[in-house]
């Protein structure tokens, strides 16, 4: 890999050709901001940015490192034709600080990647990833090749970005490569942001600044741009204690511990990354479009490259599947089910042959048990012998509900979920052989008077809920719920709990 220094600071590049291919080579880039390559090419853009030391170079510099342990092993995945790597640390003669500040590659400020494929082997790296065949039926006619080009935005670099006052530094024309950066956010339409895994754990600090950054891109990035988060630097084995103190200090960031609620039972750091960008993303109403968060290590332990693992991040590039769009969310996934219990009549009689709507913890847990085929039903079950359930068990498999969402973690959040769903009118509440919460409303010289009963003291009883029972209402609600309107639609999740009234 060549290094250099000039006006503008340290620069570092690596180029790799394929020698037995070159008939079938097409026109290099040089700037990181440069956008055109040669015709009958098709070209993806991507930008990277996250954290210092999260991987950002080694994932771009991997696929140019000709002379890396691990080159081989990436060609065999990824034909690649042609590829470059830029890296460029923006630093004034006068500027005290260091170019870089762990391993061989110098902290960047702007850096540029490129590979390019023929558009055969292109279509089978979809093909193998399970990517959307669209991204080959769709190519323009005519182009022979593919060229996936990427701008790196380094965490520092991105944070000078941010500031409206300039280092005191920075030249004229450092300020211009500022500001030509801050222009090229405004033409993307997907931003990968890298975490340091190994930092995140052991101080939050990392997750705020994330949401500050965040909230950054919101603000400058096209509307509805997709963002990728990958969590890099893993070590094989995250401690009980570091999640447990993470998820503890999410706690305490957030207040309200409601979508924390499936975590109760799980540390999956992914499931909670999420969970907690998809709130943050609610409470500031970012305009990015989150993708799922992957936890992932692109260097072995031995310090080599892991091809597979490169290229398997690159395939999640092209992923479009947005964090609650593609499965909903664990409450609304209880929602449904608890639809589908009351809507099943084989549930609603005692041992006595008595028969009653209202919903029980007890009957749920049941009921989640045979739609899992755990007791004498199964997920392919439509009837009983007591009346037709209206396939509600292969409704559950058509909406993914039999495996999306642990039954422990549904029984987890029964009472909340209940109580969401009372307090906003959606269901009755019966507390024991009580009679169900009323409310009563009413109007007098404009002016609106509530009556209702104060249940604060009733949080540690057991409580049975019922749906208002309409069929035509009834369906046209359970179909929305299938179709994962967003949750705020349906209930508050702001609203406190103690509080109910129906």
């Amino acid at each position: 890999m060549e290094e250099w220094r000039s006006e503008l600071g340290y620069h570092q590049r690596a180029q790799w050709k394929h020698l037995d291919r070159l008939h079938e080579e097409v026109v290099e880039i040089e700037s990181p901001f440069a956008c055109k390559f040669a015709s009958g090419t098709t070209v993806f853009n991507f930008v990277l940015t996250g954290d210092q030391n999260a991987g950002k170079s080694t994932f771009l510099h991997a696929f140019a490192d000709e002379r890396g342990p691990s080159y081989l092993d990436m060609l065999s995945i990824l034909p690649i034709l042609s590829s470059t790597f830029i890296n460029s640390r923006f630093l004034a003669k006068d500027d005290p600080t260091p170019p870089r500040d762990e391993g061989k590659f110098l902290d960047t400020d702007l850096g540029q990647g490129s590979l390019v494929l023929t558009l055969d082997d292109f279509a089978f790296f979809v093909n193998e990833y399970g990517l959307d065949e669209n991204l080959i039926l769709h190519n323009p006619k005519g182009n022979v090749f593919v060229a996936m080009k990427f701008v790196e935005i380094g965490g520092d670099h991105l944070d000078r970005m941010m500031r409206t006052n300039p280092n005191e530094h920075d030249t004229k024309d450092i300020d211009a490569i500022v500001e030509k950066s801050r222009y090229t956010l405004t033409t993307c339409n997907q931003i990968v942001y890298f975490m340091n895994t190994k930092l995140l754990l052991e101080d939050f600090s990392v997750m705020e600044r994330l949401f500050e950054r965040m909230q950054y891109l919101s603000d400058t990035m096209p509307q509805g741009t997709d963002a990728l988060v990958l969590c890099t630097r893993k070590d094989q084995t995250i401690s009980h204690e570091s999640m447990e103190a993470f998820l503890q200090a999410i706690r305490q960031h957030f207040g309200d511990q409601t979508f924390l609620a499936p975590f109760s039972f799980s540390f999956d750091l992914d499931k909670i990354m999420n969970a907690a960008l998809i709130e943050e993303a609610k409470r500031k109403e970012w305009n990015l479009n989150f993708k799922k968060v992957f936890v992932t290590n692109h260097v072995r332990e031995d310090g080599t490259v892991d091809a597979e693992a490169v290229v398997q991040s690159l395939a999640r590039f092209f992923i479009h599947n947005v964090i609650g769009s593609v499965s909903a969310s664990p409450h609304t996934v209880v929602v449904r089910r608890l639809l589908a219990l009351f809507r099943s009549p084989s549930f609603h009689y005692d041992e006595d042959d008595d028969f009653s709507m209202w919903i029980s913890r007890a009957m749920f847990q049941t009921f989640l048990e045979e739609a899992h085929g755990h007791g004498h039903g199964s997920c392919d079950q439509g009837n009983d012998e007591r009346g037709e359930d209206v396939g509600i068990s292969n409704e559950l498999k058509e909406n993914n509900d039999c495996d999306t969402v642990p039954d422990v973690t549904c029984l987890s959040l029964y009472k909340p979920v209940c109580e969401m769903l009372c307090s906003r009118g959606l269901a009755l509440r019966q507390v024991q052989n009580n009679y169900a919460d009323v409310t009563i409303a009413f109007v007098c010289n404009d002016k609106t008077y509530v009556l209702h009963r104060d249940i604060e003291d009733l949080n540690t009883v057991e409580f049975n809920i019922r749906f208002p029972y309409n069929n035509n209402l009834f369906n046209i609600c359970f179909e929305y719920f299938s179709k994962h309107i967003p949750d705020e639609v349906w209930f508050d999740t702001k609203i406190a709990t103690s509080t109910t009234s129906t």
